[in-house]
């Protein structure tokens, strides 16, 4: 009995030391078959800027170099809203977040002023190590020069070495089937 008690222990040290669960390498392996949307087919230009980790907070900076949507509040918090997280060990896990829209303000060397606009996503949940975050996507139906198929990232919230595992958008595809 006594071994089978050291044993386990032992088990608990070495899961505690070298981490346990799936590496960002079983991550990303879990989402080759999604193909990576070219620029052509990614009209709103979106993109993720920063993940700024925190506690209890971490932050999700999404950018969209779509001037018609970074540089209007309107347009920028209806693609906003097309915005959702999951745990991208498992797609069915929950993941605690909320939306905000950040703005900046940037002054030309003329002088001249321009506001542009761009989504925030603020993770509150501390224990989802990796996050898919995913875009709706725009319908040609509601602005032909701005469709976009649905897409998705893949970030590392690592404490230590918080990262984005895919540098490029992937095509949602059957992400949900």
């Amino acid at each position: 009995m006594n071994k089978i008690i050291s044993l386990f222990l032992c088990a608990m040290f070495v899961c505690g030391v070298c981490g346990c669960g799936q590496s960002p390498e079983d991550i990303t392996q879990k989402y080759t078959q999604y193909a990576v949307a070219e620029t052509a087919l990614n009209k709103a230009g979106f993109s993720i800027k920063e993940v700024s980790p925190g506690s209890p907070i971490t932050t999700v900076n999404v950018f969209f170099s779509s001037p018609a949507l970074n540089q209007s509040k309107e347009n920028n918090d209806a693609v906003t809203g097309r915005l959702q997280v999951f745990n991208a060990a498992n797609l069915k896990e929950p993941v605690s977040y909320k939306l905000g829209v950040g703005n900046t303000t940037v002054t030309k060397a003329d002088g001249t002023k321009s506001q542009y606009y761009s989504p925030a996503i603020f993770i509150t949940d501390q224990k989802t190590r990796f996050i898919l975050v995913y875009f709706k996507g725009i319908p040609k139906s509601e602005a032909a020069d701005l469709e976009t198929p649905p897409m998705f990232f893949i970030i590392d919230l690592d404490k230590k070495n918080s990262r984005l595992l895919t540098e490029k958008p992937l095509l949602a595809g059957n992400l949900f089937q």
